[in-house]
């Protein structure tokens, strides 16, 4: 009767977990690749499950174009922040506490201090066992020009499908669109981000994924096709890492690669 009882609990706990596709998530970051190609990470996806938690790490942006004399090198120290409100809703913010800001060329130019900070907010709007869908959105403003201020904001709706215990697939397309605030031309900007990706946890503490991240129209016809992979680590309980490159293959954008280094810790 014990092994009886035994059975039907191991038999019950796979529906048990997928009655919600968010439920049963521990420190492990969750969602889309971080490491973004866009200031203040504009039109990047983002989770579709809310949660309360505090990140803090390195990003680097490496452009190198020989045939024009031109390179851009960034180092960022970033702080990333989100509240959960309930298990559906959540704000969230980033802030670039310290940005080296290094163009090479025939005049070249430095800037060290606060860089971009971003604000948004995300809540699902539907789910069943396995899927769930999220509307998200955010503004994103710089802290270091004096005239021309460049603001972005974006909104996407993002998908999350639980394949298995161990694969989950995620997507997201969002409008993006730029201004120039202050002094001169304002040069409004559209633009389109699809995203796609899937990650597999095969262990507790591992997980790896790959995310193929797309831009159109905001600078160019294609603005970029690029290829995200990630490596995620976490004890199991509060605490994760995560490690991602974004590297474009196709486009107008001319950047070698995007990466970021994120430490998080589950509130």
């Amino acid at each position: 009767m014990i092994a009886r009882a035994l059975l039907g609990l191991a038999l019950a706990a796979p529906l048990t977990a997928w009655a919600d596709p968010c439920a049963d998530l521990d420190g492990m970051p969750e969602g889309p690749v971080t490491a973004g190609l866009r200031n203040g990470d504009l039109g990047r996806g983002h989770r579709v499950c809310a949660r309360s938690e505090l990140s803090l790490g390195p990003g680097a942006y490496l452009l190198a174009d020989s045939d024009n004399f031109y390179g851009h090198i960034v180092v960022t120290g970033a702080l990333t922040a989100s509240y959960a409100f309930n298990d559906r809703t959540e704000v969230f913010g980033s802030l670039e506490m310290l940005r080296w800001d290094s163009v090479l060329a025939p005049f070249p130019q430095d800037y060290i201090g606060p860089g971009f900070s971003a604000l948004g907010a995300s809540t699902r709007l539907w789910q069943s066992e396995t899927v769930g869908l999220s509307l998200n959105g955010k503004i994103v403003f710089p802290a270091m020009y004096e005239n021309a201020w460049p603001l972005g904001v974006d909104l996407g709706v993002a998908g999350l499908w639980v394949v298995s215990r161990s694969v989950r697939l995620h997507a997201q397309i969002s409008g993006e669109f730029e201004v120039n605030a202050g002094r001169g031309p304002a040069l409004p900007r559209f633009g389109v981000a699809p995203t796609v990706g899937v990650v597999w946890r095969p262990v507790t503490v591992f997980a790896m994924g790959l995310d193929a991240v797309t831009s159109f129209g905001l600078v160019d016809t294609v603005d970029h096709f690029a290829l995200s992979p990630v490596f995620r680590f976490s004890d199991g309980k509060r605490f994760g890492v995560d490690f991602g490159i974004t590297a474009p293959l196709a486009g107008a954008d001319r950047a070698l690669a995007s990466v970021d280094l994120m430490f998080s810790v589950k509130m």
